[in-house]
C-alpha cells in the first residue's frame, strides 16, 4: 500500500532525463488510487497518467459502478486528463449499448459488465449464423471466419484468420472528476 519509493524513483528519472510524457498504470482501480496520490506527492508533474479496463470497477449487479476510482482518490485534480482502456463502458452514447443496458436492466434487475457484453456479442454473432443457415460446424467456422467489423455492445469485432478476434476499444478519459467516452463511434 506504500507506493512512495517507486513514485520517487520516477521523478529522479523524470528529472534526470527528461519529461515523462505518460505514466501506465494497468492495475486494478484500488491499487491505483493508492498510486496516484503518490506519485503527486513526490511531485510527478504533466506525465499524462494512461489506464486498463482495471480502472473501471464495474463488476456487474444491481449496485455496479464503474466510478470507484473517482471515490478513492479525494482530489479529483490528480486524475484529470487521464485516459484508459475498457472492452465495455455502460455508459457510453453509442445506441446499441443503451440498448443492451436498458434491456439487461429489465431483464435482470442489474447493470451488465464486460463478461455480460462479451457474452451477449458472442452469442449474436452465433444466432445471426445460425439464422443465415449455417448448420454445421463447417459452415459456422467459415462463417466465423467471415465476421468483419461487426458492431456488437462491447466494441467492434473482426474475426481474424488465426481464429482471434480483433476489438476496438472503449477509450475512457476523466474530465472534470467524470468518465467520459472519447471514441464514440
Amino acid at each position: 500500500t506504500d507506493f512512495q519509493e517507486q513514485a520517487r524513483r520516477i521523478k529522479e528519472r523524470q528529472e534526470a532525463l527528461s519529461p515523462i510524457d505518460g505514466i501506465y498504470l494497468p492495475g486494478v482501480f484500488d491499487k491505483v488510487a493508492l498510486i496516484i496520490p503518490h506519485l503527486f506527492f513526490q511531485g510527478v508533474q504533466g506525465a499524462k497518467l494512461l489506464g486498463s479496463n482495471g480502472w473501471d470497477s464495474n463488476m456487474g449487479g444491481s449496485e455496479a459502478t464503474p466510478k470507484k476510482l473517482l471515490e478513492l482518490v479525494e482530489d479529483k485534480s490528480y486524475l484529470e486528463g487521464a485516459v484508459f482502456t475498457d472492452g465495455f463502458y455502460a455508459d457510453s452514447n453509442r445506441p446499441e449499448v443503451q440498448e443492451f443496458v436498458k434491456d439487461y436492466k429489465d431483464s435482470f434487475d442489474s447493470i451488465p459488465n464486460f463478461y455480460s457484453a462479451q457474452s451477449y456479442d458472442a452469442a449474436s454473432i452465433l444466432i445471426n449464423l445460425l439464422r443465415s443457415g449455417a448448420i454445421t460446424r463447417g459452415a459456422i467456422r467459415e462463417g466465423l471466419a467471415s465476421v468483419k467489423d461487426y458492431k456488437g455492445v462491447s466494441g467492434i469485432t473482426t474475426i481474424l484468420p488465426s481464429g482471434d478476434s480483433e476489438k476496438k476499444l472503449f477509450f475512457i478519459r476523466i474530465t472534470n472528476g467524470e468518465f467520459e467516452e472519447i471514441n464514440p463511434e
